[in-house]
């Protein structure tokens, strides 16, 4: 089974996510992890996460990530763990 849904960002055309989900391979009995690949307005990967996020929150910093630009100066994993430790101390991040 494959998913796909666009979201556009206006102010950083940027175009959002195509959620590529794999179903379990019947021949196998396989399952693979989800993938989400992000792609600009011209087609170019830009960004890509394999699995599944923790949760609700950082399946949004992962937008913002990709919208924000982000991954033109960081990898998410980096850019994550400052969001984590800008939600667990007392003046976070804009």
């Amino acid at each position: 089974m494959i998913s796909v849904a666009f979201v556009t960002s206006a102010a950083s055309r940027s175009l959002l996510a195509v959620w590529v989900l794999v179903a379990a391979s019947a021949a196998r009995a396989a399952v693979r992890d989800p993938e989400k690949h992000f792609f600009d307005l011209d087609g170019n990967l830009v960004a890509r996460y394999t699995g599944a996020t923790r949760d609700a929150q950082e399946f949004r910093w992962l937008g913002e990530y990709v919208v924000g630009d982000g991954y033109r100066e960081t990898s998410f994993t980096r850019y994550e763990l400052e969001r984590r430790k800008a939600a667990e101390s007392k003046y976070p991040l804009p």
